[in-house]
């Protein structure tokens, strides 16, 4: 709540320290929170197939608020608009006062579990650490997890550049394109929640991957649009970046489901509760591929390619747009995908675990 203060209500003439320091307080603050949010909801659905519903729920109603925000100005008749400078200060109320509320009702309402096994106090040292991520299945998410994200990271960063300057959009019909892609984790996640407890998180993705392939080729391969171009000749591009969303939801929904799998095992094997620091490892891998997205925009340079918009770009320019943007992440989703073939943790391994975690003789004693 103080940073969301600090940061969207600042003093005239702050600077770079500023900014900085809030930047840093927001992502503590915000780490936290998630880290908490992801192990609770581990918690709260034990088996195989009611985790990946309940992380494919949560994920989904996690979109719809980004949607939320970006409908504020239809809601507000453009009063309130993400970006714009008359706005930041209503935004950042909006924030401080939903935190604290949503905690209380987070609090109040959604019950702990009772620990089923008896554990040690946890440590967090570097030995713990390397004892966590030297198992097969931890290092087979903590690749899968980095590469997946990492191709998703890719083309977001340039996103913008390659509908305008090689599908021929205009900057205000790719506003509204971007609501097709955000908008449909709203309901990918769920339903790949649903196809995950069918068939298996790990199988779900490699499938996940392959239409996202499929996908994302189409969107490269469409025509481009004339100038003047009529609103039913944007309805391929649309279509084609919803199911490019639809599919890349699948991958934080199953895989962070797939993390709490690991946790029991973990927990059945040592005793020990590891499910924050998993969710740690992961969740550093995420933010490490998301950063690494950048990475385009040398590429870029090499073509010649200038974000600027007063710059006409080369056709050799154009061509080297299309060529990172249609690659690259496929590169990535085919490494990811891989990196889940023969995963051995499935549904009948973790009905194992469950079933050993909650047999009598293990269950803690009352009280």
């Amino acid at each position: 709540m103080g940073a969301c203060w600090g940061l969207f209500m600042p003093p005239g003439g702050a600077g770079v320290g500023y900014l900085t320091f809030w930047l840093v307080a927001y992502n503590a603050g915000q780490s936290i929170v998630i880290l908490s949010y992801t192990s609770w909801t581990s918690s709260l659905a034990p088996h195989y197939a009611d985790r990946s519903r309940l992380f494919g729920l949560c994920m989904g109603i996690s979109t719809l608020g980004s949607i939320c925000v970006l409908l504020l100005p239809l809601f507000t008749h453009g009063r309130i608009t993400a970006g714009a400078n008359s706005s930041m200060e209503t935004i950042g109320w909006i924030c401080i006062l939903l935190l604290p509320v949503s905690a209380l009702l987070l609090t109040v309402f959604v019950p702990d579990r009772p620990a089923v096994i008896q554990t040690v106090r946890p440590g967090m040292g570097l030995k713990a650490v390397a004892s966590v991520i030297r198992r097969p299945t931890v290092i087979r998410l903590i690749i899968g997890d980095f590469c997946l994200f990492l191709a998703l990271s890719l083309t977001a960063p340039i996103q913008i550049f390659f509908l305008k300057d090689v599908k021929g959009l205009s900057l205000s019909e790719i506003s509204v394109m971007m609501i097709f892609l955000v908008g449909s984790g709203a309901f990918g996640s769920p339903a790949w929640g649903l196809v995950a407890a069918r068939v298996g998180k790990h199988m779900a993705i490699q499938i996940a991957g392959l239409v996202y392939v499929i996908c994302h080729l189409t969107l490269v391969f469409l025509p481009p649009l004339a100038p003047g171009h009529a609103l039913q000749q944007m309805i391929p591009i649309a279509m084609a970046l919803f199911a490019i969303g639809f599919c890349g939801s699948a991958f934080g929904t199953s895989i962070r489901a797939m993390i709490g799998d690991v946790a029991d095992e973990l927990l059945l094997e040592t005793g020990v509760n590891r499910t924050g620091l998993l969710y740690s490892m992961v969740s550093t891998t995420t933010k490490v591929g998301g950063a690494l997205g950048v990475v385009t925009f040398p590429l870029l340079v090499l073509f010649g390619y200038s974000a600027s918009e007063k710059v006409i770009n080369t056709p050799y320019a154009i061509f080297g747009l299309t060529l990172i943007y249609g690659l690259c992440p496929i590169i990535f989703l085919i490494i990811g995908g891989i990196t889940f073939r023969g995963y051995s943790l499935d549904a009948q391994r973790h009905a194992e675990i469950r079933r050993a975690l909650e047999a009598p003789a293990l269950r803690t004693p009352a009280g």
